[in-house]
Protein backbone atom coordinates (compact mmCIF):
# COMPACT_ATOMS: atom_id res chain seq x y z
CA UNK A 1 0.00 0.00 0.00
CA UNK A 2 1.32 3.63 -1.22
CA UNK A 3 2.01 5.95 1.97
CA UNK A 4 0.55 8.88 1.09
CA UNK A 5 1.46 12.52 2.44
CA UNK A 6 -0.63 15.38 4.29
CA UNK A 7 1.01 18.88 3.03
CA UNK A 8 1.14 22.05 5.82
CA UNK A 9 2.78 25.49 5.60
CA UNK A 10 3.59 26.33 8.96
CA UNK A 11 4.19 29.59 7.49
CA UNK A 12 5.15 31.67 4.06
CA UNK A 13 8.44 30.05 3.76
CA UNK A 14 7.93 26.51 5.31
CA UNK A 15 6.67 23.58 4.03
CA UNK A 16 5.67 20.64 5.62
CA UNK A 17 4.39 16.95 5.05
CA UNK A 18 3.47 14.11 7.14
CA UNK A 19 3.30 10.22 6.04
CA UNK A 20 1.28 8.28 8.83
CA UNK A 21 -0.23 10.53 11.99
CA UNK A 22 2.30 11.95 13.67
CA UNK A 23 1.45 14.90 16.68
CA UNK A 24 2.40 18.19 16.05
CA UNK A 25 2.75 21.42 18.05
CA UNK A 26 3.23 24.63 16.43
CA UNK A 27 4.34 28.17 18.37
CA UNK A 28 5.18 30.95 15.88
CA UNK A 29 5.73 33.36 18.74
CA UNK A 30 8.92 31.19 20.26
CA UNK A 31 9.71 29.86 16.50
CA UNK A 32 9.08 26.17 17.98
CA UNK A 33 7.64 22.83 16.52
CA UNK A 34 7.17 19.64 18.61
CA UNK A 35 6.55 16.53 16.98
CA UNK A 36 5.41 13.10 18.89
CA UNK A 37 5.55 10.11 16.77
CA UNK A 38 3.18 7.53 17.43
CA UNK A 39 3.82 4.54 14.84
CA UNK A 40 7.10 2.73 13.29
CA UNK A 41 5.77 4.64 9.89
CA UNK A 42 5.62 8.10 10.87
CA UNK A 43 7.49 10.81 9.07
CA UNK A 44 8.12 14.46 8.98
CA UNK A 45 9.33 16.15 6.07
CA UNK A 46 10.30 20.05 5.86
CA UNK A 47 10.89 20.60 2.10
CA UNK A 48 11.61 23.98 0.03
CA UNK A 49 11.84 25.62 2.60
CA UNK A 50 14.06 28.48 4.67
CA UNK A 51 14.07 27.98 8.09
CA UNK A 52 15.42 30.46 10.18
CA UNK A 53 15.89 30.37 14.05
CA UNK A 54 13.58 27.75 14.57
CA UNK A 55 13.89 24.75 17.49
CA UNK A 56 12.01 21.60 15.77
CA UNK A 57 11.57 18.61 19.03
CA UNK A 58 10.99 15.34 17.74
CA UNK A 59 10.10 12.30 19.86
CA UNK A 60 8.71 8.83 19.27
CA UNK A 61 7.09 6.46 21.71
CA UNK A 62 9.79 4.08 23.76
CA UNK A 63 7.60 1.28 23.11
CA UNK A 64 7.71 1.38 19.46
CA UNK A 65 8.69 -1.59 17.42
CA UNK A 66 11.49 -1.09 14.69
CA UNK A 67 10.87 -2.23 11.49
CA UNK A 68 14.08 -4.30 11.19
CA UNK A 69 13.66 -6.03 7.92
CA UNK A 70 14.57 -4.20 4.45
CA UNK A 71 15.02 -0.51 6.86
CA UNK A 72 17.15 1.10 3.85
CA UNK A 73 14.31 0.49 1.59
CA UNK A 74 11.30 2.71 2.08
CA UNK A 75 7.95 3.44 -0.29
CA UNK A 76 8.89 7.29 -0.56
CA UNK A 77 12.31 6.82 -0.79
CA UNK A 78 13.57 8.63 2.80
CA UNK A 79 14.64 6.51 5.25
CA UNK A 80 14.90 9.04 8.38
CA UNK A 81 11.80 10.00 10.74
CA UNK A 82 12.21 14.30 10.98
CA UNK A 83 13.91 15.37 7.34
CA UNK A 84 14.79 18.02 5.73
CA UNK A 85 15.39 18.51 2.25
CA UNK A 86 16.06 21.19 -0.44
CA UNK A 87 16.14 23.89 2.22
CA UNK A 88 17.85 27.06 3.12
CA UNK A 89 18.99 26.47 7.11
CA UNK A 90 19.74 29.45 9.21
CA UNK A 91 20.47 29.04 13.52
CA UNK A 92 18.27 26.36 13.43
CA UNK A 93 18.13 23.79 16.37
CA UNK A 94 17.13 19.99 16.14
CA UNK A 95 16.74 17.43 18.61
CA UNK A 96 15.07 13.96 18.38
CA UNK A 97 14.65 10.95 20.97
CA UNK A 98 14.20 7.04 20.64
CA UNK A 99 14.63 7.15 17.04
CA UNK A 100 12.59 3.99 14.94
CA UNK A 101 13.74 4.40 11.52
CA UNK A 102 17.03 3.85 9.40
CA UNK A 103 18.10 7.29 10.27
CA UNK A 104 16.51 9.94 13.51
CA UNK A 105 17.14 13.43 11.27
CA UNK A 106 17.99 13.04 7.68
CA UNK A 107 19.01 16.44 5.81
CA UNK A 108 19.32 16.47 2.05
CA UNK A 109 20.26 19.01 -0.63
CA UNK A 110 20.60 21.73 1.92
CA UNK A 111 22.79 24.68 3.17
CA UNK A 112 23.20 27.37 5.81
CA UNK A 113 24.04 26.69 9.31
CA UNK A 114 22.76 24.74 12.32
CA UNK A 115 23.32 26.27 16.13
CA UNK A 116 22.27 22.82 17.67
CA UNK A 117 21.67 18.90 17.04
CA UNK A 118 20.81 16.72 20.19
CA UNK A 119 19.73 12.65 19.20
CA UNK A 120 19.04 9.93 22.48
CA UNK A 121 18.29 6.73 21.98
CA UNK A 122 18.57 5.83 17.95
CA UNK A 123 17.40 2.32 16.48
CA UNK A 124 20.18 2.89 13.85
CA UNK A 125 21.64 6.05 12.17
CA UNK A 126 21.41 9.23 14.68
CA UNK A 127 22.22 11.91 12.04
CA UNK A 128 22.45 11.19 8.11
CA UNK A 129 23.64 14.33 6.64
CA UNK A 130 23.22 14.01 2.63
CA UNK A 131 24.45 16.16 -0.08
CA UNK A 132 24.43 19.65 1.84
CA UNK A 133 26.98 22.11 2.98
CA UNK A 134 26.48 23.35 6.60
CA UNK A 135 28.11 25.11 9.17
CA UNK A 136 26.92 23.09 12.72
CA UNK A 137 28.27 24.93 16.05
CA UNK A 138 27.34 21.98 18.61
CA UNK A 139 26.47 17.85 17.79
CA UNK A 140 25.62 15.69 20.93
CA UNK A 141 24.79 12.54 20.11
CA UNK A 142 24.34 9.16 22.78
CA UNK A 143 23.48 5.66 22.42
CA UNK A 144 22.79 5.28 18.74
CA UNK A 145 22.35 1.82 17.22
CA UNK A 146 24.53 2.03 14.00
CA UNK A 147 26.12 5.27 13.30
CA UNK A 148 26.40 8.44 15.29
CA UNK A 149 26.85 10.89 12.82
CA UNK A 150 27.21 9.49 9.03
CA UNK A 151 28.29 11.97 5.93
CA UNK A 152 27.57 11.41 2.37
CA UNK A 153 28.73 14.01 -0.72
CA UNK A 154 28.70 17.04 0.75
CA UNK A 155 30.85 19.94 2.66
CA UNK A 156 30.61 19.91 6.36
CA UNK A 157 32.31 22.43 9.13
CA UNK A 158 31.50 21.38 12.43
CA UNK A 159 32.72 23.21 15.79
CA UNK A 160 31.96 20.79 18.58
CA UNK A 161 31.17 17.21 18.00
CA UNK A 162 30.70 14.48 21.04
CA UNK A 163 29.73 10.77 19.56
CA UNK A 164 29.03 8.47 22.93
CA UNK A 165 28.30 4.69 22.58
CA UNK A 166 27.90 4.58 18.90
CA UNK A 167 27.50 0.50 17.99
CA UNK A 168 29.21 1.47 15.00
CA UNK A 169 30.84 4.32 14.03
CA UNK A 170 31.51 7.84 16.04
CA UNK A 171 31.57 9.89 12.81
CA UNK A 172 31.51 8.40 9.23
CA UNK A 173 32.31 10.26 5.86
CA UNK A 174 31.66 8.62 2.64
CA UNK A 175 30.99 9.13 -0.80
CA UNK A 176 33.43 12.08 -1.49
CA UNK A 177 32.70 14.06 1.48
CA UNK A 178 34.38 16.95 2.95
CA UNK A 179 34.59 17.68 7.14
CA UNK A 180 36.29 20.06 9.19
CA UNK A 181 35.61 19.59 12.92
CA UNK A 182 37.34 21.91 15.10
CA UNK A 183 36.32 19.79 18.61
CA UNK A 184 35.42 15.99 18.35
CA UNK A 185 35.23 13.43 21.45
CA UNK A 186 34.27 9.66 20.82
CA UNK A 187 33.65 7.41 23.79
CA UNK A 188 32.55 3.89 23.63
CA UNK A 189 32.16 3.26 20.34
CA UNK A 190 32.73 -0.01 17.78
CA UNK A 191 34.78 2.51 15.22
CA UNK A 192 35.80 6.35 16.25
CA UNK A 193 36.48 7.57 12.60
CA UNK A 194 36.04 5.94 9.29
CA UNK A 195 36.86 7.86 6.15
CA UNK A 196 36.04 6.35 2.86
CA UNK A 197 34.82 7.03 -0.46
CA UNK A 198 37.88 9.85 -1.33
CA UNK A 199 36.00 11.18 1.40
CA UNK A 200 38.94 14.26 3.58
CA UNK A 201 38.29 15.40 7.14
CA UNK A 202 40.53 17.61 9.00
CA UNK A 203 40.43 17.28 12.72
CA UNK A 204 41.74 20.24 14.66
CA UNK A 205 41.75 18.58 18.00
CA UNK A 206 40.03 15.16 19.09
CA UNK A 207 39.62 12.14 21.82
CA UNK A 208 38.91 9.01 21.35
CA UNK A 209 38.38 7.38 24.84
CA UNK A 210 36.88 3.45 25.65
CA UNK A 211 36.41 2.60 22.18
CA UNK A 212 37.73 -0.34 20.03
CA UNK A 213 39.23 0.77 16.91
Amino acid sequence: KQQKFKTFKINPLINMKIVGNPEYKIFQEEKKIEISFKSNIDKVIFYDSNIDGWNIVGKARKDLIPIKENTRIDKILLTGSLVIQDSILKDLKISFENGINEDSINIIRSSGSIDKINVRDSFQDSIDLDYSSLNINDIQVERSGNDCLDLSSGNYFVNNLVSMQCKDKGLSAGEGSKITINNLVVQKSSMAIVIKDSSRAKILDGKVENSDI
